[in-house]
């Protein structure tokens, strides 16, 4: 038979085992910590930059809305000239600022022989 107290582990090496796995779990455990904190960290500042992103498109978006907004007014003004310089009144007024007379009779040219200028 065996003897009992060869199969007996000293007291002091199972202190030791128990010591390093708690020693182990303790490294786990502070490695996880530390990565969840800088999994939140990253994620916080993320949010943070997308959030100022969208704001910033908000403030652009808006800007150019006003900016169309002013454009089309400024189009209907430029459409309105342009249908007054084609009017007729609009002609005839710009013709009396001119100086211009109505023509009452026109004469016109008659050519004979279809020759209006002389060749040398």
């Amino acid at each position: 038979m065996k003897n009992k107290n060869y199969q007996k582990r000293p007291s002091f090496l199972k202190v030791k085992k128990s010591q390093s796995i708690l020693r182990a779990k303790i490294k786990i455990k502070k490695i996880a910590s530390k990565f969840v904190l800088l999994s939140i960290a990253f994620c916080s500042i993320y949010f943070v930059v997308c959030v100022n992103d969208i704001a910033i498109k908000g403030f652009v978006i808006k800007d150019l809305k006003v900016k169309i907004a002013e454009l089309s007014e400024e189009n209907k003004g430029i459409e309105l000239k342009i249908y007054d310089l084609k009017s007729l009144e609009g002609i005839s007024a710009r013709a009396l600022e001119m100086k211009m007379v109505k023509v009452d009779k026109i004469d016109y040219i008659t050519v004979i022989n279809g020759d209006v200028a002389l060749s040398e």
